[in-house]
Order: structure tokens, then sequence, then C-alpha cells
């Protein structure tokens, strides 16, 4: 193994300068004492062409050291060699101060691209607006071309954004390259092309469950865009099940002569639809498959029932401190402190399919009508909380609606 960048900052920590050894392999150190200065003085009064040709070894070892570092790569070891240049030229010595300016330069360069990249990958994963090259212009083009909805609030594009933001930080290397403008394009657009293609192929799903045309295809075809995973025939068949009840469902949301425990009733009531539309596979079925009966079921009724975030709001407002309760107690069971039984396991696949479905409401109806954005904070929350003896009137009630007991 050759020398290593370390060993040239190493080498350098108590002053002087640096030579290689009589091997070529290794380093030794002048050291700036007075006895180093009368040596090095000597040396280059008598012998100035070898102490020259010693020093411009030394340095261009360092920028091999510099080019052979999988931190920085050859691109650095041209930096490396354009600031060393004047030095080498001159036979000057390799001391602590050259070695660190060009360490700190090198750092700097690498700081320089990280910054660079991720605003290429901001703009390539963030930006919706529509400009060439941001990521609503790419993302509205390639739908644009499939003749799908061009605007991103059509459909789930979490996953997809962090998935692009990703390869590109990826492709920078940490620092060691910086990734174009152009290239963070061509990362884009790959991952967009790919997730249009699970796109079609949902709609092909969709049109084998629907094959004649009217507004519950239509309304299935928006909903399926929405999931952020390929829709299944499974998940298809059940939201067709689950369409009466997940109007109710929205209706109770919606209405607002109704309460935050007759809304939990009929969230009750639909979790029980769940369960039948999937069958006797329902404690199999995965976490994935769940979230996705559920929120392609809300979105295909909203569609043919025209209820939606806006009703929502005109109806409840901003929210209900009663349901922050309600989410909190929920947390309590996800917690696991209750969860010890075959009791307390039944009471938190309840709680967990209650917060999944609050949850999906929220994306359907607006954030406020969800009321928990994820489990994780629910869990936080009941952290928080420390007990259920802390969980309050409106949040038992709410919990006993939903058909989850309240942790004792």
């Amino acid at each position: 193994m050759g020398l290593r960048v370390g060993d040239f900052t190493a080498g350098v920590q108590r002053g002087g300068s640096l030579k290689l050894n009589e091997t070529g392999q290794g380093l030794k150190t002048f050291a700036q004492n007075f006895k180093g200065k009368v040596a090095a003085f000597f040396q280059g009064l008598f012998h100035p062409g070898q102490v020259a040709r010693d020093n411009r070894a030394v340095m261009n070892a360092f920028i091999t050291a510099v080019r052979q570092d999988p931190r920085y790569g050859d691109s650095f070891g041209d930096l490396a060699a354009t600031s060393l240049a004047h030095a080498i030229r001159g036979g000057k010595p390799l001391n602590q101060r050259t070695v660190r300016r060009v360490v700190q330069q090198l750092d700097q360069a690498k700081a320089n691209n990280v910054g660079f990249t991720r605003f290429q990958a901001m703009v390539v994963s963030e930006n919706e607006d529509t400009r060439p090259g941001t990521f609503g212009s790419l993302f509205a083009d390639e739908a644009g071309r499939r003749g799908l909805p061009v605007l991103t609030q059509g459909y789930d594009t979490r996953a997809l954004s962090e998935d692009i933001r990703e390869d590109v930080m990826r492709e920078g290397g940490g620092g060691v390259r910086m990734v174009t403008q152009q290239r963070a394009q061509q990362i884009a657009q790959a991952k967009i092309t790919a997730f249009f293609d699970a796109k079609e192929r949902s709609l092909q799903t969709v049109a084998t469950a629907f094959p004649n045309a009217g507004p519950e295809r239509t309304s299935m075809e928006k909903a399926a865009l929405r999931l952020m995973s390929p829709v299944k025939p499974k998940a298809i068949a059940c939201a067709k099940d689950l369409l009466e009840p997940a109007k109710a469902l929205l209706d109770k949301f919606c209405d607002p002569g109704r309460s935050d425990v007759e809304r939990l009733r009929e969230a009750k009531t639909f979790l029980e639809a769940v369960q039948t539309a999937l069958g006797t596979h329902y404690d199999e079925v995965g976490s994935d498959d769940l979230n996705d009966v559920l929120l392609l079921s809300l979105h295909y009724a909203s569609g043919l029932s025209g209820k939606g975030a806006q009703d929502f709001e005109r109806a409840f407002g901003i929210g209900s401190r009663g349901m922050e309760s309600v989410r909190s107690g929920l947390g309590v069971h996800l917690s696991g402190r209750y969860a010890r039984d075959q009791e307390g396991m039944e009471n938190l696949r309840k709680a967990g399919n209650a917060l999944t479905l609050l949850s999906r409401l929220g994306e359907v109806l607006g954030q406020q009508a969800g009321y928990a954005s994820s489990t994780a904070s629910a869990s936080v929350n009941a952290q928080e909380l420390r007990g259920p003896e802390q969980i309050s009137t409106e949040g038992r009630l709410g919990m006993e609606a939903l058909g989850v007991p309240v942790p004792h």
C-alpha cells in the first residue's frame, strides 16, 4: 500500500518539512529546530539540485496519495497538482503550512461539490414549478407524453422525490464528484419514467376490473394514480366492496352536525367492513396492502360522492383537541407496554388499524381530518402522556367509539 494523505498530515504535525525515505515508500521529517535548520542550510548549499529533486519527489507522492484516496480521487489530485505547481517548479520543501493549505483546499472543494449537488438534487426532486429542468417540469412532460394528469397533486410523489434525491446525492459520492445539472436531470428522468411505467400498469389493472368506461372507472383510475405503489387486483376488488361504507364514513366526517364520537363510530364500522372485504386472510395482509385498500377505497368513494377536503373544512374547521387525545391514547397501545398477552396483541392491532385509517383520511380530506399524521407521532405523544391515566375524557370516549379499549 502506498502513502496516504493521512501519512502526510501526521508527518508534519510537529513542524518541519517532509522527504521520502530511502525506499520511497515512507516519509521522514526534517525538524524545524536550530539543528534541523542548520542541516537543511548546508544540504541546500552543497547539494541544491538533489534537495530540489527530493522536494519534488515528495510533493508528487503527496499528489499521488490524493488521487488514490477514496475521499478525493483524480479530480482532487488535479486540484492538488495545480495548487503545488509553483512550489514543484521551484523545488520548495513540503512543510506543515503547505500540507494544511492543500488539504483545506481539498476539503473546501468537497464541501462545494456537496452543496452544488444538494442544490441540483433539490431542483430535480422537489421543485414543482414549470421551469425547464425542474421536477415539476420533468414530471409534467412525462405525464403529458403519456396522456396522464400533469399536476403532481394527482399523485403521491413522496417516495419518488426521495429516490431521486438519494440517487443524485449518491452520484456525488459525498463530494468526490460535482453532479452537473444535466446529470441530475438524467437521473430524475429515469426515475420519473419508471414511476409512470408503474402507473400505466396500475391503469391496465383498473381497466381489467372496469371493462366499460364510466364514472366508476374514472374515479378508480384517479384513485389508483394516487397510490404510492402499483395497485393490485385484490385492492380494487376490496375498494368496490367498500364503496358504500366509505361513502358513509366520508358523509359523517363532512357533516357539521356530527360529533367526534359519531365520526369515530362510523370509522369503527368502516374498519369492520374492511375486515370483511379482505376476507379470512385479514390478519395475514401486510401493512402496505392494508394502507392501499384504505387509501384506494377512500379516494374511490370521494371521487364518486364528491366529498373532499373542502367539504370537511367547511364542516369541521381545523380539528379537535379531543381527537388529539384519541391519537395519544391509541399510541399508548403502540408503545408496546400493554401488548404482553393475546388480548393486548389484539388491542395493539386495533389501535394500529385505527391510526392507519385516520392517517389515510388525512390524505383524502386534509391532514386536520386525520388527526394523526403518522403512527410514529402517536407513539411519541403516548410517551409524553406517560400513562393511560392522563388520557382525557374525550379521548377515552373516542377510543371506545373506535372499539379500542383504553389500556390499564
